[in-house]
């Protein structure tokens, strides 16, 4: 078995989504694996993808989360269609959505949006705290303003 600590910034972001990540959505609802997350909700479907960018050498990533929404029966069209396609291309690809944004810009303090919001993560890194953060923001700020918009 190779050593969590071999890992390059890239795969230990997949492994903090296959292990702790992934998990804390799944308990909101969501399903899904990888960079890539969605809920049905009636007769829409909600997307969580993750958007990361990995630094030159290779030892430190940035991510953050595109929240969107899409009609149901496109998101099901797609996957019927062309499931291989969206695993493996880049977030949102394939989609039509009818509502999407960055999460950094649904985060509201004081009433005002944060903005830009992302989190760091170096190869090797601690992530429970990452992880539970990201979960916490999905679950206060995402999925009310997914509700406002099915």
């Amino acid at each position: 078995m190779e050593s969590v600590a071999a890992k390059d910034a890239g795969e230990w972001l997949r492994y903090m989504v296959a292990v702790r990540l992934g998990p804390g959505l799944r308990e909101l609802g969501f399903t899904g694996d990888g960079p890539t997350f969605h809920r049905v909700l009636g007769q829409a479907c909600a997307h969580l993808d993750l958007v990361s960018e990995t630094a030159a050498d290779h030892r430190s990533v940035r991510f953050t989360v595109d929240v969107g929404v899409s009609r149901r029966d496109e998101w099901t069209e797609s996957l019927r269609v062309r499931p291989y396609y969206l695993r493996r291309t880049s977030p949102g690809a394939g989609r039509q959505w009818t509502w999407h944004d960055r999460i950094g810009r649904l985060v509201q303090v004081g009433g005002l949006s944060v903005g830009e919001l992302w989190w760091d993560l170096a190869a090797g890194q601690s992530f429970d705290s990452i992880a539970g953060d990201v979960v916490t923001m999905v679950r206060e700020f995402a999925l009310p303003a997914i509700a406002g918009r099915r």
